[in-house]
């Protein structure tokens, strides 16, 4: 089975060469014989998925007008064998969907997901087999849509391997072999005189082995050659495949583009390549059609617009004079919300007031009696040995001052702190300070605080003007 390759007139052929190491694009000019033009390389930068990597290769260049093919060492490649009868009478895009579904158990990419190339390799014992190439279809839409951002179009994307063609230079026509060693698998290629050729592929990473008893076992088997090729796509993996040919080199890769350049030239197809679906219209087309489309509409509609256009003026009118009682009413409810939330604030605001008021007629009442209470009962708890010497006031204490011939007056204390309790003022002990006039140390000077409990809620921000604490009511 065979696609014919995309040809547009105008425009060149690019040929974007990815693998893990290395990102080439390579220029090319002339049908059917390509010519090379320009070739630039550059590290591949790793960890990158596939169209991030084919959009900096096709970047390593300019950008022009050009059909580019992507060729990936990392696109999914296997053989496939299909009982004829499943695929029997199957042709195009429903043969690649059957393919996509039998190649899912060994890709791992979703039938419905992915797109799938595939060329046939022959049918023996009832089965046929077909050489296919899976990529998930979102990593090629990205691809079609970033060359088409630079002016690219994508023509396809294909493994690097199984080229139909010979890399080293030899007589024409004569039967030639050549194991290619990729990344993730080996490549045996063989042809013969008359043109045609076979392939097996080995799923095989390089630095393995075992692979190179069953090419040989393969080629023995395709019959004599006087000629094989070995061509790796990393010089590190020469030892392992006993020589040859490194990509790594310029004129061998460049030799192995321009073969891949010739061979995607052809007519049709002996490789399988991933083509992307066909884009919609162009955007000029688009905007031509929709354009007449809508001068035709605007005709029809213009007449009916001039016929009705006085009418809904005048509903229009008619409509805005019924909704005004409505919108005046709406208005009068919202100004009615506000001043219902105003007056629930000065309510609370009054309370709070009232019983502000009450607190501080209450003090002031306390205020009144507390210091005459304080008299009298220093009048009647002075013994004949105490002095008193001062009475201080400050916002938060009182301090009575007093000489004494004794170091403790314990009877004195404790009246004063008595008769003050009904004001919930406490006494703190006295503050003892000898003045060593007498042996004994004596006389004393003594200082009690008088201390009030302020009501709880009440602080120096929230106070009345001109109020101390002494002043205000205390808990009970």
């Amino acid at each position: 089975m065979g696609f014919p390759f995309f040809s547009s007139s105008g425009r060149g052929l690019t040929l974007l060469f990815v693998t893990p190491q290395r990102l080439v694009r390579a220029d090319f000019i002339g049908d059917p014989a390509p010519t090379l033009t320009n070739l630039w390389q550059a590290p591949a930068p790793p960890g990158e998925l596939l169209p991030m990597l084919a959009e900096a290769a096709f970047l390593l260049g300019p950008t022009n007008r050009t059909n580019a093919y992507v060729i990936a060492s990392t696109v999914a490649t296997q053989f496939l064998s299909v009982p004829t009868a499943k695929v029997g009478g199957l042709e195009g895009e429903e043969l690649l969907r059957a393919l996509s579904f039998e190649a899912e158990a060994l890709s791992g990419l979703n039938p419905f997901e992915s797109s799938l190339g595939a060329v046939p390799q022959g049918e023996a014992g009832g089965e046929r087999q077909y050489w296919v190439t899976q990529i998930a279809t979102s990593e090629l839409q990205q691809m079609d849509e970033s060359l088409s951002r630079h002016k690219g179009l994508l023509a396809g994307v294909l493994h690097a391997g199984g080229l139909p063609r010979n890399v080293e230079s030899g007589s024409a026509g004569e039967p030639w072999q050549r194991v290619e060693v990729w990344n993730d698998a080996i490549f045996c290629v063989d042809t013969s005189a008359s043109g045609s050729f076979k392939l097996h592929l080995i799923p095989s990473p390089p630095n393995r082995t075992n692979w190179q008893p069953e090419a040989d076992s393969w080629f023995k088997g395709c019959g004599p050659s006087m000629h094989r090729e070995t061509l790796v796509s990393d010089p590190s993996w020469l030892s392992a495949a006993g020589g040859g040919q490194s990509l790594d080199e310029e004129q061998v890769l460049r030799t192995f583009l321009t073969a891949w350049a010739k061979e995607l030239s052809l007519t049709r197809s002996r490789v399988p390549v991933v083509r992307p679906a066909a884009r919609p219209m162009p955007a000029a087309s688009r905007w031509a059609i929709g354009g007449g489309l809508a001068a035709a509409a605007l005709l029809v509609c213009g007449g009916h617009w001039l016929l009705s256009d006085r009418h809904i003026k005048s509903l229009e009118l008619e409509i805005k004079e019924a909704q005004k009682p409505a919108q005046l009413m709406q208005s009068l409810m919202t100004v009615t919300a506000d001043l219902d939330k105003q007056l629930t604030i000065v309510n609370e605001e009054i309370t709070s007031m009232k019983s502000l008021l009450d607190d501080w007629k209450n003090g002031v009442t306390r205020e009144h009696r507390r210091h005459a209470t304080l008299l009298d009962s220093l009048l009647n708890n002075t013994p004949a040995s105490l002095m008193i010497e001062s009475i201080t006031e400050k916002p938060g204490d009182l301090r009575v001052t007093g000489i004494s011939m004794t170091a403790e007056s314990p009877g004195f204390g404790n009246g004063i702190a008595a008769s003050m309790e009904q004001y919930q003022w406490t006494l703190d002990p006295p503050h003892r300070r000898a003045m060593n006039l007498a042996e004994d140390g004596g006389p004393w000077q003594l200082q009690w605080v008088l201390r009030p409990y302020v009501k709880p809620g009440l602080s120096a921000t929230n106070l009345p003007s001109g109020a101390t604490a002494a002043t205000l009511p205390v808990a009970r």
